[in-house]
C-alpha cells in the first residue's frame, strides 16, 4: 500500500498529512487534479454499468444486485483481517434493490459524498501505517 500511494503522490494524486490522532498514520486525500481523476473515472464506471445492465429488467438488475452483495458478503466473510460490513444510509446495505443500479447524471461526483462515490460505502481517504 505505501508504494502505491508514493506512486499516487509523486504524481501529483493524492496528498498525505500526518494524522492529528496517531503519530505513525497518515491521511491520505485527493489533490484537486486526484479528485479530477476520480471524477473522470466515475463517469466512466456509470456509463460501463449501465451498458452492462440495459438488457436487463428491473427484477433481474434487483436480482443481480442481491447475488452481487451475497458474494461480497463471502468474500468480507472470508478474507482474514476485514471489518464487519458497513449499512446504513448511503451504503449498500441501504439500497432500493429495485433501483437503478448506478448514481444518476444530473450530479457531478464532486456533489456527491464519499459513500455515494463509492458503491462500497468505504471511505475514499486511505490510512497509511508503518506497512
Amino acid at each position: 500500500m505505501a508504494s502505491v500511494l508514493t506512486n499516487l503522490e509523486a504524481k501529483g494524486l493524492i496528498r498525505r498529512e500526518p494524522s492529528p490522532v496517531h503519530a505513525k498514520v497518515q491521511i491520505a486525500s485527493p489533490t484537486d487534479e486526484g479528485q479530477a481523476a476520480l471524477d473522470r473515472a466515475y463517469q466512466e464506471v456509470i456509463i460501463l454499468e449501465r451498458s452492462l445492465t440495459a438488457a436487463f429488467t428491473p427484477a433481474e438488475r434487483a436480482s443481480l444486485g442481491e447475488l452481487l452483495e451475497r458474494t461480497t458478503a463471502v468474500l468480507v466473510e472470508q478474507t482474514p483481517g476485514t471489518h464487519t460490513r458497513r449499512t446504513g444510509p448511503g451504503t449498500a446495505g441501504d439500497r432500493d434493490p429495485t433501483a437503478d443500479p448506478v448514481m444518476p447524471s444530473d450530479r457531478s461526483p464532486a456533489e456527491l459524498s464519499p459513500a455515494e462515490r463509492c458503491s462500497t460505502g468505504r471511505r475514499r481517504t486511505a490510512r497509511q501505517g508503518d506497512a
